[in-house]
């Protein structure tokens, strides 16, 4: 397919928010790199296409000036607060200003320190378990109740937050996911998303104060640290906060929810995993490369770049599609099948190169002690409808809410029957 040949394909149509794949599966067959005047740019489905562009090709991540020239001007000023916050993002960012704040991040989430989150994890989802068991035995939504708070709570002690302030971390995170979900610009969810950034800079803000006074063992003493030595900047501190609330806590909690309705709908295989811990490792990758959290990556080619023939050219946005390469069979042997056991696995779930995610090891973590404790403490689990709803964005995929039933047992049921 020569260079600037659009192909026939719609990924904004609103079946791909439901269920992308079978689209994925026809792209794939068809033409898996091609150009889409319905958004202006390219989009790459292919698994080396998408292994290539996120690694080796002249690519920025820099994007959040594109496409504001065409914005009326009062929109510009309105969302400019908003554009200014992303800009500090290391996500998306290029060297070396990314290599910078990556290594105050990759510090903040560095094995040892990830591992000594694990009992404070363990206790989280047990406590959220418990909670939920009283209010409501036997039911239970899996999103609401137990996969959107926890990475919340995780976050909250990691950053420094008071506990009790995760339900702001919840709203301030929802309301930017929101506006990242946007197909059309919505004037209330842009407002949201203004009114949760200011509200989570100046909260931020107060305990990088308290925290110059008075350091702690956590993640907002270590950046004022590191902005005393002149490391780092304070708007890059509030900016990195809402980074991390954002993408810790969307992708954590889209795992969690993906993998468990995986599972849900294999119910042999989660009797399986359920009786031989020794596959949860292996199980877990297999449930970020069957239901990728985040779906999409986009760049801008820097020069031309040049694959199987094709010309993309310089200036030009390219759409990848990392839930598509993790569905390519051409990498992945009968990629619609779950195989607990597949090996290897090298899905891009947390993606590749050098943005691969700073918080896959801790969102790993809590998929494998969630997931663990769910199939431990919760016998009889299934599904209570069998149609979910989805959000609406084709960047993250994950769900709105997930209902399930259960029947606690032994010595669950005696400890945490209604009083």
């Amino acid at each position: 397919m020569p260079s600037g040949l659009v192909a026939k394909h719609d990924l904004t149509a609103p079946e791909v928010y439901v269920d992308p794949y079978p689209v994925y599966e026809r792209v794939l067959a068809d033409s898996p790199l091609f150009r889409s005047e319905q958004v202006d740019g390219w989009y790459a489905l292919r698994y080396r296409h998408v292994r290539y562009l996120l690694k080796d090709a002249p690519v920025s991540s820099r994007l959040t000036s594109v496409g504001m020239s065409k914005l009326p001007a009062s929109l510009q000023g309105m969302i400019g607060p908003l554009l200014e916050n992303f800009s500090k993002w290391c996500v998306l960012l290029d060297p070396p200003e990314h290599t910078r704040l990556r290594g105050l991040l990759n510090r903040a989430f560095s094995a040892n320190l990830i591992n000594k989150l694990t009992v404070d994890i363990d206790l989280a989802v047990n406590e959220l378990l418990n909670k939920a068991i009283r209010t409501k035995p036997g039911e239970l939504d899996l999103v609401q109740d137990f996969a959107h708070p926890l990475p919340l709570i995780v976050l909250g002690r990691m950053i420094g937050v008071e506990e009790g302030d995760e339900e702001k971390l919840k709203i301030w995170s929802d309301a930017i996911a929101r506006f990242f979900g946007l197909r059309y610009l919505n004037l209330d969810m842009i407002r949201a998303a203004l009114t949760s950034l200011d509200e989570a800079y100046s909260h931020f803000g107060r305990i990088c104060d308290k925290r110059r006074q008075h350091p702690q063992n956590d993640l907002l003493s270590a950046f004022v640290h590191a902005q005393a030595s002149g490391a780092v900047e304070q708007a890059e501190i509030l900016a990195m906060c809402t980074l991390l609330i954002f993408a810790g806590h969307e992708t954590t909690t889209n795992f969690i929810a993906n993998g468990m309705l995986t599972l849900l709908t294999h119910p042999k295989d989660m009797e399986r995993l359920r009786n031989t811990p020794a596959l949860m490792d292996s199980a877990l990758e297999e449930l970020l490369r069957y239901e990728s959290p985040l779906q999409r990556a986009t760049r801008l080619a820097l020069e031309d770049i040049h694959i199987d023939n094709i010309c993309i050219p310089k200036g030009d946005r390219i759409f990848i599609i990392l839930g598509a390469a993790n569905r390519d069979p051409e990498m992945f042997a009968q990629p619609n099948v779950v195989n607990l056991e597949r090996d290897p696995n090298p899905h891009l779930a947390f993606g590749f190169g050098r943005h691969f995610c700073s918080g896959a090891a801790l969102s790993r973590l809590e998929g494998k002690i969630g997931i663990e404790t769910l199939l431990r403490r919760l016998p009889g689990i299934h599904l209570k409808a069998t149609q979910q709803e989805w959000h609406n964005s084709f960047m993250l995929r994950g769900l709105r809410s997930l209902p399930v039933s259960f029947w606690p047992t032994g010595a669950w049921a005696s400890a945490l029957a209604p009083e």
